[in-house]
């Protein structure tokens, strides 16, 4: 198979597992830590114990495909991932500042300054966030990908 089927096929397959994992996830953590969405239960644990089954056959297919056309194994490192998280994260506080906001409405000077404190809060932690993971990463200058915002 050419390098570049191979590639599509892999991204292709890397998007299903991601979602395949998804499911799997609201089905035994659906509402780990969640305060703004809640996760309502309706799917019979029977139905829910088959579609399981069906999700193993699927993981099964695609490692099948994995070692069949070699396709490897992509690296990404947590590091990474968190901070593209925390980074949308920021820029969606950022949007919900009330600057930010003037094109949807009025609001009283009491909400301004409410959500300007405790959206300001949240983007401190955020910031803390990030602090934590740069002091994972290595120091050497040689990284050159700007971690600025």
């Amino acid at each position: 198979m050419e390098e570049t089927v191979a590639n599509a096929v892999k991204s292709g397959l890397y998007i299903v597992e991601k979602n395949l994992n998804m499911i799997m996830q609201t089905f035994v953590r659906p509402n780990e830590r969640s305060v703004m969405r809640s996760i309502r239960n309706d799917i019979h644990p029977a139905i829910k114990s088959r579609m399981l089954i069906i999700i193993d056959s699927m993981f099964s297919e695609i490692a099948f495909l994995k070692r069949t056309f070699n396709l490897d194994t992509e690296q990404e490192r947590a590091s990474w991932k968190v901070h593209s998280f925390i980074s949308e994260a920021w820029a969606v506080l950022e949007d919900c500042m009330p600057k930010k906001l003037t094109g949807y409405g009025k609001m009283t000077e009491a909400d301004s300054d409410m959500l300007n404190q405790h959206i300001g809060a949240l983007l401190e932690m955020n910031d803390q966030l990030l602090q934590e993971l740069r002091a994972t990463w290595p120091t050497s200058s040689s990284r050159s990908v700007s971690t600025e915002r």
